[in-house]
């Protein structure tokens, strides 16, 4: 079962529209690559975070897909078609390895929380049985 964390959704509206304006706006930034590195990053992040689940997969493969093939990858092709932007390989990579950075981490803290779960119930069920 997923379900949506509703304040995560509301981080990733506010970040999802700070992002479209930064890439997508007639602007020129310093520390361009940064700056694609972490907005693809943070996104990711709260991607990832946005469903509630304990299918380390699924969120995986969603974010995977989305933010970082999808977001990463695509948004710098429509960068390209417009007329005041252009197309820069060296922008997918940032955007993937903030991406990429973003998933790995999740990932591993997410087992973490769920291998603790785990050991939560487990030590629940074995104090409860009667010892001899």
């Amino acid at each position: 079962i997923m379900r949506i964390r509703k304040s995560v959704l509301a981080g990733l509206a506010v970040a999802l529209v700070l992002s479209a304006y930064l890439g997508f706006a007639k602007i020129s930034l310093p520390h361009d690559k940064l700056i694609h590195f972490v907005t693809f990053f943070l996104l990711s992040l709260m991607f990832y975070w946005l469903f509630e689940t304990s299918s380390t997969r699924a969120v995986r493969n969603l974010t995977f897909i989305i933010c970082t093939l999808t977001g990463g990858i695509g948004s710098e092709f429509v960068q390209g078609l417009l007329p005041y932007r252009d197309f820069d390989f060296k922008d997918i990579i940032a955007n993937v390895l903030g991406s990429s950075s973003a998933l790995v981490i999740s990932m591993v803290y997410h087992k973490k929380i769920i291998e603790q779960r785990r050991q939560q119930r487990y030590d629940q069920l074995r104090n409860s049985i009667p010892q001899d």
